[in-house]
């Protein structure tokens, strides 16, 4: 029997996180998502939901007999979220435009790389009104470390052919000391730039030998 048939494919659909003040945290959450461009689907003055089409985030008042217990991430139950987005700028622009807009401190001395979790994991940590912890941080998937190390391999092996590297688009040109250009790779997409060039550039001191 094949148990892979049986096999589910999931996503999670919504998390739910419950407030002791919606006066303050519903603002803040609204502010939050709309600057994740998550789309606000439903609305009170006690709860907000807010979609971006994947995950749901259900934002609620918690109920009044419930309001004498304290939340502590440390204790059994949620830690905290995490949002990822594409690159270390964009962390660094979301502290910018949004937590030292809205004045919310930042934790841990963050922004900064966490390498306990990943030698490039780099995250901001922040916190709700009730201590809920949140996080944005931007992990490197392997396409883009060695699309990285294939840039910097291609710039050193071009100096040492008297050239400096140029980027256009999706063009890439040798410089040389008389200021002259030749176009070194042109590709499809930026995924197989820098390997191409670096290819190339091997082919050429090959040549040479």
């Amino acid at each position: 029997m094949n148990f892979l048939l049986n096999i589910m494919k999931v996503t999670v659909y919504h998390i739910q996180i419950n407030i002791s003040n919606p006066k303050i945290s519903l603002p803040f959450y609204k502010k939050l998502f709309s600057y994740f461009e998550y789309n606000i689907i439903d609305e009170s003055d006690e709860h907000i939901g807010a979609s971006n089409g994947t995950t749901d985030f259900w934002i609620i008042a918690t109920d009044k007999k419930y309001l004498d217990k304290q939340f502590h991430r440390k204790t059994t139950g949620l830690n905290h979220i995490s949002f990822m987005v594409n690159s270390k700028e964009e962390v660094d622009k979301f502290v910018s435009e949004f937590l030292k807009k809205n004045k919310i401190k930042q934790l841990y001395e963050s922004p900064k790389l966490f390498p306990e979790y990943n030698e490039e994991y780099y995250a901001v940590f922040f916190e709700d009104s009730d201590k809920i912890k949140l996080e944005v941080c931007y992990i490197p998937k392997k396409e883009e470390k060695d699309r990285q190390k294939d840039k910097e391999k291609a710039v050193v092996l071009a100096l040492q052919n008297g050239m400096a590297l140029i980027r256009r688009d999706l063009e890439i040109y040798g410089m040389k000391a008389d200021g002259s250009t030749i176009l070194l790779s042109k590709s499809k997409d930026y995924g197989s730039l820098w390997g191409d060039v670096l290819n190339k550039l091997k082919n050429q001191a090959k040549d040479k030998i």
